[in-house]
């Protein structure tokens, strides 16, 4: 998983990204937690294409599919980023509103600001 400071860190080239293999073993942890919380919560059927890696739904009714990058995603998942940003960081087939206003992360909903 990401380290607190590889956000500052990255850009100044003093850490490099974690390997792939603990990224894709992150994923595979937090992918099926938030498509639970989304079909739980909302009745959305949420699919999930990282990379080379899709996770289909295997609940809710309301089709929604959100693409982008694993780390991206786990940045996105633990808290790192802003809701516009996570919004902004995947490409969306669906309207992802509802879940980015209350279920898109573990921790609740996105502060205002």
């Amino acid at each position: 998983m990401c380290s607190p400071d590889l956000d500052i860190a990255e850009p100044l080239d003093a850490v490099g990204p974690p390997p792939a293999e603990t990224t894709a073993a992150a994923c595979e942890r937090y992918v099926p937690l938030l498509q639970e919380r989304a079909a739980e919560q909302l009745n959305l059927a949420l699919t999930v294409e990282l990379g080379d890696r899709r996770w289909d739904p295997n609940a809710g009714l309301a089709p929604l599919r959100m693409e982008g990058t694993p780390t991206d995603f786990l940045r996105a998942v633990t808290g790192r980023r802003t809701r516009d940003h996570v919004e902004g960081a995947f490409l969306w087939d669906g309207d992802p509103m509802e879940l980015l206003d209350g279920s898109f992360t573990q921790y609740g909903p996105y502060r205002a600001g």
